[in-house]
């Protein structure tokens, strides 16, 4: 298997809501991908369309902490 994608953030900022207790320190992103899969016993294999062709509804750069964890 061999994959690549790529991630460009936005200048969009997503911030904490402390009501749900949830913080995110990071950004909206645009996202790419192309993967290819072998499985030769199998006789099988698979190729995704080139990344030029691929973007995803929604992504998101950097790390997040909820629930219990909102308050360490």
């Amino acid at each position: 298997m061999s994959f690549r994608v790529i991630w460009k953030a936005t200048e969009q900022k997503i911030i904490t809501d402390e009501r749900k207790h949830f913080r995110f320190d990071g950004y909206f992103a645009v996202a790419q991908a192309e993967a290819e899969v072998e499985v030769p016993s199998l006789n099988f294999s698979w190729k995704s369309d080139p990344i030029e062709g691929s973007k995803a509804a929604f992504a998101i750069l950097g790390s997040e902490v909820n629930g219990k964890y909102y308050d360490m």
